[in-house]
């Protein structure tokens, strides 16, 4: 169950242009397993597709960065007119001018670098917002999943106090057992139905929200999977591998590079750019022609950029220190949440292995002793009460299991470990 998602972590991580993938529709009577989940989100959720957008303005923008200065061609008039000797059109002189920008300091190949940087950054964006959103996904199939399992227990638990019930009914037939005890049963009884009616509605909704995530409105009829088969988790040396290529680690060197190539970009804006003309005048007094040349270079004695470049160095220094804390802090969380969920399956093991046989023990034995009239009502309905409470239990922290793997593979972008086998669940879907 859960390996649907590693495997989505891990072969999932693919170009932008290709990320659609191709599946079918889910209809009303589709068990809907973790892995239709995460193609459903792929496929349709509202935020992913927000992304190659994104990258073909930033691929615009890199178009438009390779364009240089344009030409100039100017037309000048000189002695046009004027009196005495100028009084008409004889001395009159025509000078048609080209002229160009020469950019300095590498200004086009730096705003292509700062362009293909962003670029990257996107990609890397997108990396780490289908990761989020693959993973809130797994979050509220989870919880459909614990929901259905909460309905099965509790319908175990009906039938026993029906069962319970029907016995309490023939011994008061016999006169063997107080109608007090007759009530009190078929009240537990009438508490579980109304639970699981409530089950019934938050499993509804549970749906609705799994659905969201794709645009659906919760067709399907429920998941698959078993809670009670633990997957084996992964080592704490096999966590702190993985954030070399984690996609949080990556997408911070692409902030690191973007600044730096800003810096660059704002250095070479610094440099003067050199503008030359070239013009052809014709002179109408003795109509002769002479080739001009001039050449223009504006005289700084100070970096006209130099306060843009100061903050895009400081933007750097902070990126740096962003990048070198980032790696540090990330190891720290994954350490602390394997050691959470080392507990929780170490919790799940113990309840499944020991508490709930012993719950069961105890069932059976108030029961007995219920039929010999040695105990009352009140001890069999707080055995029952005691397994249902220990199902419970085991089926929330089997769920905690399951979502603080989830978060270790959020952080960091692989998969980690693959489903324990395991014999048959008891109230799995």
């Amino acid at each position: 169950m859960h390996y649907a998602f590693t495997h989505i972590l891990k072969f999932g991580v693919i170009p932008i242009a290709g990320w659609l993938l191709s599946i079918s529709t889910v209809n009303a009577n589709t068990a809907l397993d973790l892995r239709k989940s995460m193609d459903q989100t792929l496929q349709n959720n509202t935020e992913l597709k927000k992304y190659p957008f994104s990258l073909r303005q930033e691929q615009a923008l890199e178009r438009q960065a390779n364009i240089g200065p344009s030409p100039q061609l100017s037309l000048e008039l000189e002695d046009l007119y004027g009196s005495k000797q100028y009084d008409d059109f004889g001395q009159t002189e025509i000078t048609l001018i080209f002229s160009q920008t020469i950019e300095m300091g590498s200004k086009r190949q730096q705003r292509l670098a700062t362009s293909q940087a962003a670029q990257d950054r996107i990609k890397l964006e997108y990396e780490l917002a289908k990761i989020d959103i693959l993973a809130e996904t797994g979050r509220r199939y989870y919880e459909v999943l614990r929901v259905q399992n909460l309905q099965t227990i509790l319908h175990q638990k009906i039938e026993r106090e029906t069962q319970a019930l029907a016995r309490i009914q023939k011994l008061a037939k016999s006169g063997a057992a107080d109608p007090v005890d007759m009530a009190s049963m078929s009240l537990l009884l009438k508490r579980s139905q109304s639970e699981y009616i409530r089950l019934e509605h938050e499993h509804k909704i549970a749906k609705t929200r799994l659905a969201a995530m794709w645009m659906g409105q919760g067709e399907f009829k429920k998941v698959t999977g078993h809670l009670d088969q633990l997957p084996l988790l992964p080592t704490q040396t096999q966590l702190l591998t993985a954030i070399e290529n984690s996609p949080a680690i990556l997408h911070k060197m692409a902030l690191l590079r973007e600044a730096d190539q800003r810096v660059k970009s704002e250095v070479s804006l610094g440099t003067n750019d050199i503008r030359y003309d070239i013009g052809l005048r014709h002179k109408q007094a003795d109509n002769a022609q002479t080739l001009n040349f001039g050449i223009s270079v504006p005289l700084t004695f100070s970096n006209p950029n130099q306060g843009r470049i100061e903050a895009a160095q400081a933007e750097l220094q902070a990126n740096q220190y962003e990048n070198e804390t980032a790696k540090t802090h990330l190891q720290l969380t994954l350490i602390e949440r394997l050691q959470r969920l080392q507990q929780y399956k170490m919790q799940a093991e113990q309840l499944k292995q020991h508490t709930l046989p012993e719950a069961e023990i105890l069932i059976k034995t108030s029961l007995a002793s219920y039929k010999r009239g040695t105990t009352d009502i009140l001890q069999v309905i707080q055995a029952q009460d005691t397994w249902f409470d220990m199902q419970q239990e085991l089926i929330e922290i089997s769920t905690r299991v399951y979502l603080e793997l989830l978060e270790l593979e959020r952080l960091t972008g692989e998969p980690l470990s693959k489903p324990q086998i395991t014999e048959n669940s008891n109230h799995g879907h």
